[in-house]
């Protein structure tokens, strides 16, 4: 808001009626009246809203004063109703104090909401539902994007939805959606480049299909899905030594004349990582061997993420069966990135490690 004067203006569309605006009221002449009484508290420009609701929500009234901080929230107010367009405030001298006008602009109604061209997979119906609400462009603009994203998740990775406002009779309006879902493009294959030490067979299992509807020879291509199922096979090379690898962003070669995508999914294994040492807690030292042997982990070998976990719950249950206490254990780790050694040192949660 600037001053005190406007608290919005008129989101505008191509097609919108356009709507005359009242001249507010002037920071100068609002403080020529500031502390005037109030004779008369009116507002103006309302076509289809009833005013009681809006009168109710003011403070500024008949026998008050006239206050800045007042009017400016008065204006706030009618602004967060979320049916207006425009809200100015209007003061001028009127018997012996001030007549105050809020003049508005309302927010148009639809009158008719329809959509053109290719049905979309789904979304449609919400359109006719928009007929008899408020104009709203961002609510339009959001429909359209959902719309257009539910042709792409379909293969149709050039589909276009635009919106086209035009004006009707008494301040209302009519919205087109207009969907243009252009070639269907579906997977030929996917593909894992650069392992060497993970089989592409078990990387490719982890791609949930969902029954062969994406992601899948002959299936549309869903970018997000596969970006959830990549963040997993990470957990899959760390049970292998791979605490370096890094899954990159798939690559999509387009066959343009068979309408088809090879999508190439970067894989950087880097080295494998290995145990150097395992230190256990000082409170079970005298049962080291027995800890070790339950832990299930030795130096030499690759480091493996589910394999220590299994390891410290089986240490967890045989401190429990030799001292009666439950312990909780942390792993601690020091890695050596030039060796590519890892040093593992279990604490009990609360107490220092080794």
């Amino acid at each position: 808001m600037r001053g005190i004067a406007l608290a919005a203006v008129l989101a505008a569309c191509a097609g919108t009626p356009p709507v005359e605006t009242p001249r507010p009221a002037s920071e100068r002449e609002i403080s020529a009246l500031e502390g005037a009484r109030l004779v008369a508290v009116d507002l103006s420009g309302l076509r289809t809203q009833a005013s009681a609701p809006l009168r109710a929500r003011l403070v500024s009234r008949p026998g008050a004063r006239l206050h800045r901080e007042t009017l400016a929230a008065d204006l706030h107010r009618l602004w967060d109703t979320g049916v207006l367009s425009d809200v100015a405030a209007l003061a001028r001298p009127a018997g012996g104090g001030v007549a105050l006008t809020f003049a508005v602009v309302e927010r148009p109604l639809v009158r008719r909401a329809w959509l053109e061209g290719d049905p979309p997979p789904s979304g449609a119906r919400r359109i006719a539902g928009l007929a008899g609400g408020l104009y709203e462009p961002a609510r339009l603009h959001r429909m359209a994007a959902r719309l257009r994203e539910s042709f792409q998740r379909a293969g149709h990775r050039r589909a276009e939805v635009s919106l086209r406002v035009s004006g009707a009779d008494r301040g209302r309006v009519d919205v087109c959606f207009h969907a243009a879902a252009g070639p269907r493009y579906l997977i030929d294959a996917i593909e894992f480049a650069g392992t060497r030490r993970m089989s592409a067979a078990r990387l490719a299992a982890g791609i949930q299909t969902h029954g062969g509807a994406v992601n899948a020879p002959g299936a549309p291509y869903r970018e997000d899905l596969l970006a959830e199922d990549l963040a997993r096979i990470p957990m899959l090379y760390y049970d292998l030594g791979f605490i370096d690898v890094h899954i990159e962003a798939p690559r999509l070669v387009i066959d343009e004349a068979r309408r088809r995508l090879h999508v190439v999914v970067p894989v950087r294994e880097g080295p494998i990582y290995r145990l150097r040492k395992v230190s256990l807690p000082p409170r079970l030292a005298r049962q080291r061997r027995r800890y070790l042997a339950a832990l299930g982990v030795r130096p030499g070998e690759p480091f493996s993420r589910a394999r220590l976990v299994a390891g410290m719950e089986r240490v967890q249950a045989l401190a429990k069966g030799i001292t009666g206490a439950d312990i909780a254990l942390v792993p601690e780790t020091a890695i050596d990135t030039d060796r590519h050694l890892i040093d593992l040192a279990l604490a009990i949660d609360g107490e220092a490690a080794p």
